[in-house]
């Protein structure tokens, strides 16, 4: 199927293990232990927060309004089609 990665027939010995394993990224832990302060720093919550509080109220109040214009062009175009159906 995959000619450029063609694999070579199985054959009835064992694969031999390699002697000398490394570990890869996955044995490291995650955070560092003396790195952990420096990637700790926490914004203190202020005017940060009340701007997206405040964006978050613009969202909200715009897409009522996407849904409310939505809802009554979905009314009028349903009233047009029973009318249109009814001849």
């Amino acid at each position: 199927m995959y000619r450029s990665h063609a694999v070579p027939p199985a054959v009835d010995s064992a694969p031999a293990a390699p002697n000398s394993a490394q570990p890869g990224p996955a044995a490291q832990p995650v955070l560092q232990p003396d790195n952990i302060g420096a990637h700790a720093a926490v914004k203190p919550v202020g005017a940060d927060f009340e701007s997206m509080v405040v964006n978050l109220r613009d969202v909200y109040r715009d897409v009522i309004q996407v849904s409310l214009v939505s809802k009554s062009t979905s009314a009028v175009s349903s009233s047009l089609n029973k009318l249109l159906s009814a001849g």
